[in-house]
């Protein structure tokens, strides 16, 4: 018989980007060498499974032993999140879940159910039974709550996990062996490489979400039948070959391959410079999936890479069986809050009244981008708890408490409360956000008071801020202290970047492998969790009058001017400019936000028109910035883009009796000469004056006895 691992939680191109596909839940294909492509898939497809604990609609009963299904949302939550993990190992993103497979049955096995039982019905019924028993085996016995012999040919058959349920747990099987949540035993990766195992097709899930004292559970039925189809021989990778979002990179990678011999196969990684990485390379298994090598990576490899992209170098050699001897490839991990590189808008930090335009370099991957105007002024709030002051609170904590708090105070009577209910709630991180932008200086400071309850040392308070409302940075952390409370509020102050408009989030957490989290239910003891109060900036900014402009993918700046501020625009205003790309639906900003100060209107010239709408332009009237044959003079003369080449002009011509008529629509623009040469052989070329009428340049010149004539248009400065 085929066997199977255990997850125990207790202890051990092609992609089109952009949220309209967030709904989507198989199907994927995405371009791994291309960092952006996986930086929009993540955002639009992983993400997009995030908020499963909402709707998981959960149809059990724990008092009657009664295993439910989910609602369609939190099911499709599940295959999104298992075929996104299929489609970044490049295996076919297209495994069904849940659509009537039955189950596999062995002629070995102990106990047998009815042949038309679902793999769906089966892993729900041992999704509950592991729930209710707090266990996970295989081959569960009889005594085992709420067993049966559906419940046992699903846990015989199946990925099991105690305490993660739905996406989590489906990250918890790709990541395995973390030392943090995981088993540190289960070195075989069995669980990632059923998941990712391309010939599977079918696959049932079960999910509990847990009640009272009984901890989450899933059931991910792996094993599969006759329908599994074959598809052409291929290394599969995890973490992947390419990019891939740092904080899914696992301690245990591993290389599989249809028929592979690993048993003398040797594995060398690299870092970027070539340094060779001391690994632990796990004894060839088989059984699970392909056939595969799997290998300890040092813990640093786990750290945040901090924005800075971490590749790795991996060479396999000495591979066995009828497929390459070798295989050699790249693992570029990377910060999924991050562009990986600089982003800078730039422009006049003087706009004139009538505007500006400020560039910036195109990214990659962007479906749009969004131009944010606002007017800066000083921040001088404080948010305490008091009644009727939380109206800036997005409170993220459990109903079943209040987040405002009596038992202690900094100031007031009042202060913020998170802590742990009851329940399976207990698995929930507790938050709340302060609903309001703060534009940080140089030298801000957020700054807040916070005093300890009963919590254990692996409870975590962690502040952290936002440019888009949904990628956080933690900027400072406090542990509890099993056994111990504080006797009063310790102040600190910590420094929020200069750049972007952010949102500040106080968040409260804990590891899903925590038995004992130290805290009661908050209803029986409200000196349990942590107490924050008086939380407030200095040399900080707000935006006000803020208004947003959406630009389309091609743009290639932003113009600053009354349409984009929303507002009539006057001498000496102040203005902050900041500009977001849009990837996978996500925002991420560029490096700076600018300050710009309205100035008087423009002197009408060429030198005025490069400062203040074109600066990337080198300066010179003769120069062609985008190679059409056009000079740069010449476009501003007659109102054509210097960025757009061959935008080329609407031009009129009439020739009547030898006389040849050629009129230009033009704007005349200050600082320009303007004027027309003739010629009756290309060669030989004379003067000849224009006049403006009715928004045309129009040149005139009869041509006596000629066969041929010309007429040119020529610019100069005065």
């Amino acid at each position: 018989m085929t066997e199977l691992p255990l997850l125990l939680g207790i202890v051990g191109t092609c992609w089109l980007p952009g949220p309209t596909h967030s709904d989507a839940t198989e199907g994927f294909e995405v371009d791994t060498s291309s960092r952006n492509e996986v930086l929009s898939f993540y955002n639009s497809i992983y993400l997009s499974s995030s908020d499963y604990r909402d709707h998981i609609g959960w149809e059990g009963d724990y008092s009657i032993c009664r295993a439910g299904g989910t609602s369609v949302e939190f099911n499709n939550d599940v295959k999104r999140r298992l075929n996104f993990y299929r489609a970044m190992a490049g295996v076919p993103a297209d495994a069904r879940l849940n659509e009537g497979a039955k189950v596999v049955i062995d002629g070995d096995d102990s106990y047998k159910p009815n042949a038309n039982t679902t793999r769906q019905a089966a892993a729900e019924a041992a999704a509950l039974m592991v729930s209710w028993q707090g266990d996970v085996s295989h081959n569960p016995g009889t005594n085992w709550f709420c067993w049966s012999r559906a419940a046992w040919n699903a846990a015989n058959k199946g990925a099991l996990s105690l305490g993660f349920f739905g996406p989590e747990a489906i990250d918890a099987y790709v990541r395995e062996n973390d030392p943090t949540s995981l088993s540190i035993w289960n070195t075989e990766v069995g669980h990632r490489r059923w998941i990712l195992y391309p010939a599977a097709t079918e696959f049932g899930s079960g999910d509990a979400p847990g009640y009272v004292t009984q901890r989450p559970a899933n059931v991910l039925y792996v094993l599969p039948g006759d329908e599994q189809v074959l598809q052409p021989a291929s290394f599969t990778a995890w973490p992947p070959v390419g990019y891939c979002p740092d904080h899914l990179c696992p301690l245990l990678w591993s290389l599989a391959y249809p028929g592979g011999d690993f048993a003398n196969a040797t594995v060398r990684v690299e870092d970027a410079e070539g340094r060779a990485l001391a690994i632990d390379v796990m004894p060839s298994t088989q059984n699970y999936g392909d056939n595969a090598i799997v290998w300890r990576m040092p813990e640093g490899v786990l750290e945040p890479t901090a924005g800075s992209d971490r590749t790795y170098q991996v060479v396999v050699t000495g591979i066995g069986g009828n497929g390459p001897s070798s295989f050699s490839y790249e693992v570029t991990l990377f910060d999924v809050n991050t562009l990986g590189e600089d982003w800078t808008m730039g422009g006049a930090t003087d706009p004139p009244l009538s505007g500006a335009n400020y560039f910036f370099e195109p990214v990659p991957g962007a479906e749009e981008y969004r131009f944010e105007v606002s007017q800066p002024t000083e921040a001088n709030w404080t948010e305490g708890a008091e009644n009727g002051t939380l109206s800036q609170i997005i409170d993220g904590t459990s109903p079943v408490y209040d987040l405002s708090s009596g038992s202690h105070s900094k100031s007031g009577n009042r202060s913020f409360r998170m802590a742990f209910p009851e329940g399976n709630e207990q698995n929930e991180d507790q938050s709340f956000t302060i609903d309001r932008l703060i534009i940080p200086s140089a030298n801000t400071k957020l700054s807040y008071h916070y005093r300890r309850g009963w919590m254990v040392n692996t409870t975590t308070l962690t502040v952290e801020y936002s440019s888009d409302g949904s990628s956080w940075t933690t900027v400072d952390t406090i542990n509890g202290r099993t056994g111990k409370t504080d006797s009063g509020f310790t102040n600190r102050n910590v420094t929020l970047p200069h750049g972007s408009a952010l949102l500040v989030r106080f968040r409260l957490s804990h590891p899903n492998d925590a038995v004992d989290y130290g805290l009661s239910g908050t209803s029986s003891n409200s000196n349990h969790g942590i107490f924050i109060d008086q939380i407030t900036t200095s040399n900080a900014f707000e935006p006000a009058n803020l208004n947003v402009t959406s630009l389309p993918a091609d743009a290639l700046f932003a113009r600053f001017d009354e349409a984009t501020a929303g507002q009539s625009l006057e001498v000496g205003e102040d203005f902050t400019l900041n500009l977001k790309a849009v990837i996978g639906g996500k925002e991420y900003a560029t490096d700076e936000v600018l300050a710009v100060q309205v100035a008087p209107a423009a002197e009408e010239g060429f030198t005025d028109w490069l400062a203040f709408d074109y600066p990337l332009l080198s300066g010179e009237f003769t120069d062609d910035y985008d190679g059409d044959g056009l000079a740069d003079g010449l476009e501003y003369a007659v109102g054509t883009d210097p960025l757009q080449p061959d935008a080329g002009l609407a031009l009129q011509t009439e020739a009547e009796g030898g006389e040849l008529c050629l009129a230009l629509p033009i704007d005349p623009r200050g600082g320009v000469n303007y004027s027309g040469e003739w010629s009756s052989d290309l060669d030989e070329w004379f003067p000849l004056e224009g006049n403006f009428e009715e928004g045309l340049f129009i040149l005139k010149h009869r041509f006596e006895g000629k066969q041929c004539g010309y007429l040119r248009l020529k610019v100069s400065e005065p």
